[in-house]
């Protein structure tokens, strides 16, 4: 049960995409994936990053967090 409280929960809209590495890396768009999301995390616990609610005005719509570098 101790598992369940370390997860964090990650909300995105993700639409069919296809990633392309470039040309020296050979992986495929699921590693990719896996790569931003990671980086996005480090930076959020290192403190580089913030999310900001983008529909912060909107009382009756759901968060939509948008991730900024800092």
């Amino acid at each position: 049960m101790s598992e369940l409280n370390d997860l964090t929960e990650v909300r995105f809209h993700f639409a069919s995409l296809k990633f392309t590495p470039y040309q020296d890396k050979a992986t495929n768009s699921n590693q990719i994936l896996r790569d931003i999301l990671n980086f996005i995390r480090a930076e959020k616990n290192e403190k580089r990053g913030v999310l900001i609610n983008r529909h912060e005005t909107r009382d009756s719509e759901p968060p939509r967090e948008l991730f900024v570098k800092v």
